[in-house]
């Protein structure tokens, strides 16, 4: 089934680096729990261009354009995950991730 999906990302346009996993980047996350480990190797997605723009506007070092994505979640394991019911985690390849992309917006 296909999703709509929107990712934060840095650059216009879209390249690989913006779909790296926090693991790919080595960037730590203070609490080390299996569970947390396990999202870390994920990349954070919001299911409304509202909530993603929301984000970025709140976080700028993020990004300040959100990509637009059509992902076949049959294809990659999605999950929502945090707090907010809107964000979701997906794990993919990076460069599997940006051919997804179908347009791009600026916050």
């Amino acid at each position: 089934m296909i999703q709509t999906f929107f990712r934060i990302v840095g650059s216009y346009p879209p390249t690989e680096s913006d779909f790296y996993s926090y693991e790919q980047l080595g960037i730590s996350v203070a609490r080390t729990n299996a569970r947390t480990l396990r999202l870390q190797q994920g990349v954070s997605f919001y299911a409304t261009l509202e909530r993603a723009v929301r984000q970025a506007q709140q976080y700028p070092h993020l990004g300040s354009y959100i990509a637009i994505m059509e992902i076949d979640n049959e294809r990659v394991t999605v999950e929502q995950s945090g707090r907010d019911p809107a964000h979701y985690t997906i794990w993919a390849e990076p460069l599997a991730l940006l051919d997804t992309v179908t347009a791009t917006v600026n916050t």
